[in-house]
């Protein structure tokens, strides 16, 4: 129930974060989505996947992501290859 309701958020462009104990599978719904929207011969969607740790500040998260994007016009970015984008930050709780 939980993948499917992930699967209408993300299809809609909806953020979604998974807030849980730790080890009650959070990564591992958020992997199985992102492996389902990959797994076709042509990927239509970029995803990303930063593990955060106590040395994980704001400009490093920026930069990780800025990496998969392209500007575009004014001060709009878009992910590269004109693509979607799906970003899982793992442990966001422990950075900075």
């Amino acid at each position: 129930q939980l993948l499917h309701l992930l699967g209408l958020l993300t299809d809609a462009g909806r953020p979604v974060m998974l807030v849980g104990e730790s080890g009650c599978g959070k990564t591992a719904i958020i992997n199985e989505r992102i492996r389902t929207i990959c797994s076709g011969e042509v990927a239509e969607v970029l995803s990303l996947t930063v593990y955060a740790n106590r040395f994980t500040n704001a400009r490093l998260l920026f930069d990780r992501i800025d990496e998969r994007l392209e500007w575009k016009h004014g001060r709009t970015f878009v992910p590269r290859g004109n693509k979607r984008m799906l970003c899982l930050i793992d442990d966001i709780n422990l950075s900075q």
